[in-house]
């Protein structure tokens, strides 16, 4: 236990280093882990930060975690696969109360509970759903405790507001998602979306109490806006832009 702690190494070998300013008090047996503290950022087009940690998609199935409190540096093994092998792949992160991250695969909704120690007896990670997922990280939003997303079956909100001392059990237990898409009321304009070219270009954004969905009805781009109202819960608008106009992003 003396050698427990953030200390200087001398290199003794290829194989083996010193703890400087340690004096030992009983035999290392095994077990631990040796790794770099500055290993930089790995190579990612998409991150997000929670729980005092930078979360780092590093491939279909895989997210890296920095250290508690330092975005810059990452130990190897703080990283944990989603489902692996399920031949889909995850398109977000969205970062909840309760030390919680939601992930989203194309076709299924996952939750990682005590992402601020990856190791405590609180860590868990459960599938919250395999029906639906998200189809584009771009159109994720929250507001509050609401959490809006698109979906192949249209414009889904999650409900993950802690409720004070109500609460009972982990961000799984009071994980709140409608049975059917927020957007039934278009569903006609749903069903006009573009998915294949959604999954790249699909954008939205909150103000003023509303969110505002960019979708594309065709390969060009985001050619439409869906405006829905959070106060009201309702659908105000769709608007269609000129022709040849389209929406990079929100």
């Amino acid at each position: 236990t003396n050698a427990n702690g953030t200390r200087v190494i001398t290199v003794l070998s290829s194989t083996t280093f010193s703890l400087d300013g340690s004096t030992g008090n009983s035999a290392y047996t095994g077990g631990g882990y040796a790794s770099s503290e500055n290993s930089t950022i790995p190579p990612s087009s998409y991150a997000i930060y929670a729980s005092n940690r930078l979360c780092v998609l590093t491939g279909r199935d895989t997210i890296r975690f920095s250290m508690l409190g330092d975005p810059n540096k990452f130990r190897y093994y703080e990283q944990e696969s989603i489902k692996p092998g399920d031949s889909d792949r995850i398109t977000s992160l969205a970062p909840i109360e309760g030390d919680a991250l939601i992930v989203g695969k194309r076709r299924s909704l996952h939750v990682i509970t005590g992402v601020s120690n990856l190791f405590a007896s609180d860590y868990l990670q459960s599938e919250v759903s395999n029906q639906f997922g998200i189809v584009a990280r771009e159109t994720v939003r929250q507001v509050g405790g609401l959490i809006f997303f698109l979906n192949d079956s249209g414009v889904y909100s999650v409900n993950a507001a802690v409720r004070g001392s109500s609460r009972v059990g982990t961000p799984v237990a009071y994980l709140q998602i409608t049975d059917d898409p927020i957007s039934a009321d278009i569903e006609d304009e749903i069903e006009a979306i573009d998915f294949t070219t959604a999954r790249t270009t699909a954008c939205a954004v909150v103000a003023s109490n509303r969110y505002f969905l960019a979708v594309s009805s065709s390969p060009s781009g985001n050619d439409k806006i869906l405006i829905y109202n959070i106060v009201l819960n309702s659908w105000e608008s769709v608007d269609t832009l000129p022709t040849g106009v389209y929406v990079d992003n929100l």
